[in-house]
Parts: C-alpha cells; structure tokens; sequence
C-alpha cells in the first residue's frame, strides 16, 4: 500500500498551512517560585536544568503547581515596582542632616 510522504511540494513552498516556517505552540504561562530544595527538572520536557534551593525561578505552570503541592518550592510574591530607599521612606523629619 503506498503512503503518501510529506515533501516541500506537498507543504506549499515548504511551508505550513499557515505560512509560518513551523507551527506556532502556545507559550504557556509561567510562574515565578523559590525553591526550598535543590531539585532537577525538564521546564520543556526535554531539557533538564538544576534549580537550587533559595534562588527564584520563572517555572512554566506545569511544572511549578505539582512542586507547589509537594512542598518544593513557593511562590514568591514580591511586588513589582520602584524599591524605596531608607531615607525617602522615613519622612523630611527623621532624615539625617548632612555635615558640610
């Protein structure tokens, strides 16, 4: 029985239905955690990288959410914006003067 082979000729100039060189894959949402261990793992599936314990990572949601439930990671919820320094925060009063 012959089985008909994708070619160039078959794929409109190389090219998926789309026109794109490769099909696009949805980015899946990330997830920014800190691990409470070193532990190995595959973000990609793929790939396995080292993560170690107290640093933070942006960890895709398929990977983050079981390490969540497990009890190998949390997430970290550092609020984003401008950091405010000591002084600034202290108000015109508590401010130390400065010498000339």
């Amino acid at each position: 029985m012959p089985v008909e082979i994708e070619t160039k000729k078959n794929l409109k100039g190389g090219r998926h239905a789309e026109g794109a060189a490769f099909p696009l894959l949805q980015k899946e949402k990330t997830m920014r955690v800190r691990m409470l261990v070193d532990m190995k793992g595959a973000p990609d599936g793929i790939h396995v990288n080292d993560y170690a314990s107290g640093n933070v990572y942006d960890l895709p949601e398929s990977l983050a959410i079981p390490w969540l439930e497990r009890g190998i990671c949390e997430q970290d919820k550092i609020l984003e914006g401008p950091s405010e320094k000591k002084d600034e925060a202290a108000g015109p009063f508590l401010r130390k003067k400065k010498r000339k």
